[in-house]
């Protein structure tokens, strides 16, 4: 009895996926309306938009914090949220998605920090008013680059620091920038 379930359930998961993969791409139509679209759209709101697809936002006042949080959805994994003993809430999902909020923040002394760094050698690949995305990497050694993420968020009159757990990683470019956008979103939506 088994076998003509089973067979059932294939032969309606493949006309499932069949019929998806016709109304979303099979349209056969010219692929310069997507282009004129794109170019409509400024670099920023691609760039924005891209690290911010997939996120969900997850309410972190059942942590003491005032805010909102957009976090990758359960795809990526369960999301851990930690207040620890030091004042700090670690949010994590996966391995890749890896934060740590703070109240303060002070991203001139991250700079001052990261340029008499002994160890390592950064480079900042962005950087705005509030944040910075950079590379470190210990010159020499054959290791590859970390990407890292740091960023000051006001809510409330409050100042948070936002950046990436060290203790987690080692990040990828588009990981650390992806945390960035998510932290630079705050509150929205609170």
């Amino acid at each position: 009895m088994k076998t003509p379930t089973f067979l059932f359930v294939s032969v309606l998961t493949l006309c499932t996926l069949t019929f998806t993969a016709c109304q979303s791409g099979g349209s056969g139509g010219d692929s310069s309306d997507a282009e004129e679209k794109q170019t409509e759209e400024t670099a920023s709101e691609n760039a924005n938009q891209g690290e911010l697809e997939g996120l969900v936002p997850l309410d972190l006042k059942p942590y003491d914090l005032p805010f909102t949080l957009l976090i990758p959805d359960s795809t990526t994994g369960v999301p851990k949220v930690v207040n620890q003993s030091w004042g700090s809430t670690e949010i994590q999902v996966g391995k890749k998605y890896q934060l740590e909020i703070a109240l303060g923040g002070d991203l001139n002394l991250l700079k001052s920090d990261l340029k008499n760094d002994d160890m390592y050698t950064h480079e900042v690949l962005e950087e705005t008013p509030t944040s910075i995305v950079y590379r470190s990497v210990i010159a020499g050694s054959g290791l590859k680059p970390e990407h890292h993420f740091y960023s000051v968020v006001t809510i409330n009159g409050e100042q948070y620091e936002v950046k990436d757990m060290k203790s987690g990683g080692p990040y990828g470019e588009r990981s650390a920038r992806r945390m960035m956008e998510a932290a630079n979103q705050m509150g929205a939506g609170s």
